[in-house]
């Protein structure tokens, strides 16, 4: 199984209907991409300083499935209308 987490801290101007619309965005994602096992999202909880705004977590059988997340035309479109949110992102497999 390969794990995907993507984490994002938002620009100053970002509004919560934004980031609402890329909550969504991330439901739609996992809905018609059929290679993702299984995805999770949300805003940090602020229990500690120096955490990302908001994190992305999903799961592929293999770095192929991951793959064909990255270079679906749902996904290149996400991407696409919501990267420039973000101040910064980090991102790992594993």
């Amino acid at each position: 199984m390969l794990r995907h987490i993507v984490m994002f801290n938002w620009k100053p101007e970002v509004t919560e209907e934004q980031i609402n619309a890329v909550a969504k965005g991330f439901a739609h994602l996992a809905e018609v991409i059929d290679v993702v096992i299984e995805m999770k999202f949300g805003k940090n909880l602020a229990i500690m300083d120096g955490c990302f705004d908001y994190a992305m977590s999903a799961d592929f059988e293999s770095a192929d499935d991951w793959m064909t997340y990255r270079n679906h035309p749902e996904h290149i479109k996400f991407a696409t209308n919501f990267a420039s949110l973000a101040s910064e992102t980090a991102r790992i497999q594993f």
